[in-house]
């Protein structure tokens, strides 16, 4: 076992001080003789002892309330291969999933939304760490988006997806959403993460609705990353017809 945070370990001396509050705290009891009270003795010696041995335990308590909360800071992690589920943290499995529909090419003073979707998805990569697993997936219309192999190379993956430009189709995000949590279905981290990074344009998530998921699935926290502009419009082309055939 190792500790995360050893610096805390120096707090470990502040559990001397419930100690010398009880030693600087002690009584000395003068010792006055009276025949009349002779009986009382052994009552007197029953009490003390009890009240001494409350008092042991009270300053073990208080010790090891410190001494608790110290390693508590200190956060303690068990490096071993055939222990490696009790570490310090839960592996994760994540899919990125970057809306390349056309709108995410709206110019605004503050950019295109592509261009802070891409940002957040750096900042998001930039959360994971060792033992962790992600995949890329671009969508932008597609019926059956593909998600990229898992990788532990998350500099590469977001240099991959910052590449590829707008694309000219529609937001389809339950066909993204899909095949996201279709493709963690065989990871063994413990946790199963999307992020899904659009503009949440209406009609990209009214279009398709992934089915219901069977009961066998294994759990998918699902994270929407919006990369819209506060205060924007959401409008859009759904459909053209010509009404003057002259034309």
């Amino acid at each position: 076992m190792n500790f995360l945070n050893s610096a805390f370990l120096a707090g470990l001396a502040a559990a001397v001080v419930p100690l010398l509050i009880h030693l600087l705290n002690r009584r000395k009891v003068r010792t006055v003789d009276f025949s009349s009270v002779m009986f009382l003795r052994d009552l007197r010696k029953t009490r003390m002892r009890r009240l001494q041995l409350r008092r042991w335990l009270l300053m073990a308590i208080r010790t090891l309330m410190i001494a608790f909360a110290v390693l508590a800071f200190a956060r303690p992690a068990i490096k071993s291969s055939g222990l490696a589920a009790l570490g310090s943290r839960a592996r994760t499995s994540a899919v990125i999933a970057l809306d390349r529909s056309a709108s995410m090419a709206l110019e605004t003073q503050n950019g295109t939304a592509y261009e802070r979707a891409q940002r957040r998805m750096g900042e998001i990569t930039a959360l994971f760490g060792e033992g962790d697993q992600a995949m890329g997936l671009p969508f932008s219309g597609e019926s059956a988006p593909k998600v990229d192999p898992p990788t532990a190379d998350f500099a590469g993956m977001t240099q991959r997806l910052k590449a590829l430009p707008v694309g000219y189709g529609a937001t389809d995000g339950g066909a993204a959403l899909g095949a996201a949590v279709g493709a963690l279905q065989t990871s063994k981290n413990q946790n199963r993460e999307v992020y899904l990074i659009t503009d949440r344009r209406r009609e990209g998530f009214i279009q398709t609705v992934p089915p219901p998921a069977p009961a066998d699935r294994a759990a998918v926290t699902v994270f929407v990353v919006d990369a819209s502009e506060p205060g924007g419009i959401d409008l859009g082309v759904t459909g053209v017809q010509l009404a003057n055939q002259l034309l």
